[in-house]
C-alpha cells in the first residue's frame, strides 16, 4: 500500500483508485447465448462473484455475459466492490465469440 493506504494494483505509473477505474479488456467463458443478447455500446453490470471462484461478472438483465481474466484487475474490483463501490462495462467490440468491455466507475 502506498502512504495513502490505496492498494497499487499495477499496470500504471500511480496506484489505481476505486474512483477512477477505466480499462478495457477482452472477457473470457464468454456464454454464446448472452452474446447473442447485447450490442456494442450496451451498459452492463460489475459484480462480484463468490462461487465456484472468486472472481469478477459482467452480466445484462437476462444473465451473466463473461468473466474478467486478468488476476490484477479482478483483485483490483473485488477489493473495491467490497468498499461499496460500483462499477458499469460498456460493450465496446463484438467480433464473434469475443466480447470487449470497457469497465468504467460508476
Amino acid at each position: 500500500m502506498s502512504g495513502n493506504d490505496v492498494p497499487d494494483y499495477g499496470g500504471g505509473s500511480r496506484p489505481s483508485r476505486c474512483d477512477d477505474v477505466d480499462f478495457t479488456t477482452m472477457l473470457g467463458r464468454v456464454d454464446p447465448a448472452q452474446r447473442e443478447l447485447i450490442a456494442v455500446g450496451d451498459t452492463l453490470r460489475v459484480e462480484a462473484q463468490d462461487e465456484p471462484v472468486a472472481t469478477v461478472v459482467v452480466r445484462s438483465d437476462t444473465g451473466q455475459l463473461g468473466v474478467l481474466t486478468s488476476a490484477t484487475r479482478v483483485a483490483q474490483l473485488r477489493d473495491c466492490i467490497s468498499r461499496g463501490y460500483k462499477f458499469t462495462a460498456i460493450v465496446d467490440v463484438l467480433d464473434g465469440g469475443n466480447v470487449t468491455v470497457r469497465i468504467l466507475s460508476s
